[in-house]
Order: C-alpha cells, then structure tokens, then sequence
C-alpha cells in the first residue's frame, strides 16, 4: 500500500515465495534468483545454509520431485549420523546453487542465446514484441557492449520501421527502443 510505514525492525517483509520449480530448465535460473531474492529480503528466517537447502528443496514438484526426496534422505541421514559425511551441496548454499545448475538449467544457454543474437534476430510482430525478445536474447547472451548491442537492435526492426528513423536515429539503444515503438505504434 503506497504512503504506509516501512516493516519495523525485526519484521520481515511479505513476499511472494518463489514459483515452485517443476524441473525445467528454462524455469532454473529465475527459480535460484527468486530464491536468492526472498532470502534475502527474509534473512531473519534463514539462519543457517542448511535452512536454506532445505527451504528451496522444499518448493521442487513434479519432475524435481524425485530428486527433491532424494537430497532430502540424503540431508537427514547426513544430519542424524555422523559417520556419513553430507555432500558439500547439501551444507554450503553456494555449492548447492552450483550442483542445482549442473542438474537443472541449460548449459549451453548462454551460447544459444549468442548464436541467436549474432545470427540476427528479426521483428516479426510489433517493435514492443520485438524489445521483449531482443531483452530476453541479450541478457541471456551476457553482451556488454553498447555500440553493437543498439546496432543489432536496430538491424533486426522491419524495413517500414527503418525508414522511419532515418535522419533522427538515436545512438543510445533505450532512446533507440523508446522511439522505434513510438513509431510503430503511430
């Protein structure tokens, strides 16, 4: 609610949990992220690594299921008898995001995302539509560079778009984005 008093101290903030995580790696890294997210912004309820762990392990279903009892048994018994020794992924928080990647997300994202962006992506629908996808592509692509990332931007608009912005295109790619859906949008 706008203009009510932040949480007092020692209050945690009401936040959505994570989506559940089904098993798809495509849902992976945003199920980590949102993990890390709620976390952080609940760190009075998340006093050690292994209430972490245990937390998100919590909230794997379907196709993660099966691997969720797993690494729970695994927890347990590790916790209950000494003499086994517990896997570094089911003690350290980091080790786990690391294992959960290996298990879980796509890989090869990142260089698909790449070879995508390098072998142009295209509008086809609307310019927003076309910003939505070229965000998408790029983050996943991890490009830094400005100069090319707002030159393959504007080489993948459709032509009527193009003629458009001749004579008054913008150099920077948000200004680039805001005009070319102006545009299409007249």
């Amino acid at each position: 609610m706008l203009g009510s008093a932040p949480p007092e101290h020692g209050k945690s903030l009401k936040v959505a949990l994570p989506t559940p995580f089904d098993g798809s790696s495509a849902k992976a890294q945003t199920f980590l992220a949102e993990c890390n997210n709620y976390i952080v912004l609940n760190q009075l309820c998340f006093i050690s690594d292994k209430v972490r762990i245990q937390w998100a392990l919590q909230l794997c279903t379907d196709r993660a299921a099966n691997w969720k009892q797993t690494q729970l048994e695994l927890a347990v018994e590790a916790y209950d008898d000494d003499a086994l020794e517990t896997p570094d992924h089911l003690l350290h928080w980091e080790s786990f995001q690391e294992d959960f990647r290996l298990k879980w997300a796509d890989l090869n994202a990142r260089q698909k995302a790449q070879q995508c962006f390098h072998a142009g992506i295209k509008q086809t629908g609307s310019v927003h539509c076309y910003t939505e996808l070229f965000e998408e592509t790029m983050l996943e692509a991890k490009f830094r560079d400005p100069k090319m990332v707002t030159s393959t931007f504007y080489n993948g608009l459709k032509y009527e778009v193009k003629c458009d912005l001749v004579g008054r295109r913008p150099d920077k790619l948000d200004k680039l984005k805001r005009m070319a859906i102006t545009l299409d949008e007249e």
